[in-house]
């Protein structure tokens, strides 16, 4: 009856049990829960490979427990090693996170399907494209058939209280001579 959370994994969905027992009743194979720390943390990165599980249940991949920890994806829980993956030949993933977004893609265009860390699909230019934009975590060839809203970001405005003066300079006009 001890809590301990593991996740089990289907290829669509993620299942979280309250442990080990509880899953084995039902799963031919699971993954033990670890859990970020509360807020923020400085940390340094190890290189082994964790998969990260977002609020929406989305898997991703990231080079260790610091960089999911602190990514801005809201990784609360995650299991050591690589995401499972679908065996699905049509679905390419990305490379995990954090990236190297340093890299030159070519402009031409071959569209895909992006999926983002929260299932929301997008068409991007090409493949290159797709996983270095900031959140793509696979994509389909071909552009997507329909394209899901992505959360907007909130709009924040700030009050002005005075405006501030500004002095410009007054600029000279300049004579241009007219050749003939």
């Amino acid at each position: 009856m001890e809590y301990s959370p593991v996740f089990a994994y289907d290829g669509n969905e993620v299942r979280t049990y309250g442990n080990e027992c509880e899953a084995c009743k039902v799963e031919d194979s699971y993954y033990l829960a670890r859990s970020c720390p509360a807020g923020k943390i400085k940390c340094v990165p190890t290189g082994a490979p964790v998969c990260g599980v977002t609020a929406s249940g989305t898997l991703v991949d990231f080079t260790d427990e610091c960089s999911a920890c602190t990514s801005d994806f809201e990784i609360s829980s995650y299991f050591r090693g690589q995401c499972p993956k679908k065996l699905d030949t049509s679905i390419s993933y990305c490379p995990p996170f954090p990236r190297n977004f340093a890299v030159m893609c070519t402009m031409i265009y071959k569209p895909v399907c992006g999926v983002d860390v929260d299932g929301n699909k997008r068409t991007l230019g090409n493949s290159c494209l797709a996983c270095t934009t900031g959140d793509i975590v696979y994509y389909t060839e071909g552009a997507c058939e329909e394209e899901t809203v992505v959360k907007p970001l909130p709009v924040v405005k700030l009050p002005i209280e005075k405006p501030i003066p500004i002095e410009l300079p007054i600029e000279r006009p300049i004579l241009v001579k007219q050749v003939v």
